[in-house]
């Protein structure tokens, strides 16, 4: 959290704030005011995350990986220097409620191997964007993992099988081997879809089907 002393004087001083900028760190469950530190690492941006991640890693935070429902949640969480990790899960008609979460539960394992990297993780529904699916290839079967990089607009698919170890490696290579992306056809456009409720899908009426057939 940001705090600006000159518009919160009483802040600055309940901390015993003695120069600026001053880094003030709560460990995992703190509340009291005696329990804060000060943070004496370096000051470069990257240090300060990298120590923020080391944070989580301790108290065994997990990642976000957000649900992608609206255009909003990709426009605020994939912009700038971030990579974007979305994974297009099985329509939960052709799935239930317990596979999708084990899908959700490795996204997670991977977030977190991954902390210190510049990703952000985000998961929607096949089908509930058909239009994006086919501008990106995505015709292979799902779960279909890819990544964009919005500011050079550029993307790249997983051709391996989904799993833990499969996407470690697809996003070690990014990072560690500058593996070669592709031009994005367009802008990553996302129509508004139901969020998910967790539960599985509900039993279709027989006049349902072949609206379902379409997706």
């Amino acid at each position: 959290m940001d705090v600006d002393d000159a518009a919160n004087k009483g802040i600055g001083a309940r901390f015993k704030v003695q120069g600026f900028p001053t880094i003030k760190v709560f460990d995992y469950g703190a509340k009291s005011d005696a329990k804060a530190y000060d943070y004496q690492g370096q000051r470069q941006q990257q240090d300060i995350v990298n120590f923020g991640n080391d944070l989580a890693d301790k108290a065994d935070i997990e990642p976000d990986v957000n649900e992608i429902f609206k255009q909003k949640i990709y426009d605020e969480n994939c912009k700038g220097t971030t990579i974007c990790v979305i994974t297009f899960l099985p329509n939960i008609f052709d799935s239930n409620a317990g596979e999708r979460n084990n899908y959700i539960s490795t996204l997670k394992s991977v977030a977190k191997k991954n902390r210190k990297s510049p990703f952000n993780y985000f998961w929607l529904s096949a089908g509930d964007q058909l239009d994006l699916e086919r501008q990106l290839g995505l015709g292979f079967g799902f779960p279909a993992v890819i990544l964009v990089q919005p500011q050079k607009k550029k993307f790249g698919v997983m051709k391996s099988s989904f799993s833990a170890k499969s996407m470690n490696e697809f996003l070690g290579n990014i990072v560690t081997k500058g593996m070669s992306l592709q031009d994005l056809p367009g802008p990553i456009k996302f129509k508004k879809a139901d969020k998910w409720d967790g539960k599985d899908a509900p039993v279709l009426e027989e006049e349902d089907y072949g609206e379902y057939e379409d997706l």
